[in-house]
């Protein structure tokens, strides 16, 4: 599941969340500091089976040093020894690829983070296609997450097939469309008719979960 939602909870109810996706199946956790899962994923990790889970998280940091320091601070926080994805979060535009490629730039931190197991998988998220599609070419690029729902196509059948291309992994982000859609076995049925790793349908109550499932 994404992390945004479950913010807007208690922590009581967060773990409950979390703790009935694993018990569901569900294995893999898409997290950022600022979405606040850190403290329920913490709990969550530590007392159940790490190595079932999938856990994912993100940095806005563009250059070097602040993504060492994130990538650190995400280990400390949840109380793991490593990350199994650390994203570069909402690269949005050329600016922006420019300086996380740049020698100094966070893709150079999360190199050197994978060379010593801190994390297993580096990808990018973002919402601007275009900027996406340019920066997944970079061949250390391994997954790239986007929006995508059946509202919202535009754009993703060249992502598609550049991922295909470069073996890179797809994350649905936004499944349900930011909850305008309310059917979540018909767009999660839609979103699994195309070439997606994995959808990441935010939750904030335990019946979502259950349906998402």
């Amino acid at each position: 599941p994404g992390g945004i939602p479950i913010q807007r909870i208690d922590a009581s109810s967060a773990e409950k969340i979390v703790n009935r996706a694993i018990e569901l199946g569900i294995n893999f956790f898409d997290t950022a500091e600022y979405y606040q899962t850190y403290p329920y994923l913490h709990e969550a990790v530590l007392k159940k089976n790490r190595e079932q889970m999938i856990i994912a998280t993100k940095s806005m940091s563009r250059y070097r040093k602040g993504m060492a320091e994130d990538i650190d601070k995400s280990l400390k926080t949840m109380g793991v020894d490593y990350i199994d994805l650390y994203q570069m979060h909402n690269v949005k535009d050329k600016a922006a690829i420019e300086q996380v490629l740049d020698e100094d730039g966070a893709l150079a931190a999360l190199k050197e983070a994978k060379e010593k197991g801190k994390i297993g998988h580096i990808g990018v998220t973002g919402h601007i296609k275009d900027v996406l599609l340019e920066i997944m070419q970079n061949e250390e690029i391994e997954t790239v997450q986007f929006p995508f729902n059946p509202v919202e196509t535009e754009g993703a059948l060249k992502l598609f097939e550049m991922a295909e291309k470069v073996d890179c992994g797809v994350i649905a982000m936004k499944p349900m469309a930011g909850g305008a859609l309310t059917n979540a076995k018909l767009s999660l049925r839609f979103i699994l008719e195309h070439p997606v790793t994995v959808a990441i349908p935010g939750v904030d109550v335990l019946e979502q979960v259950e349906e998402n499932a």
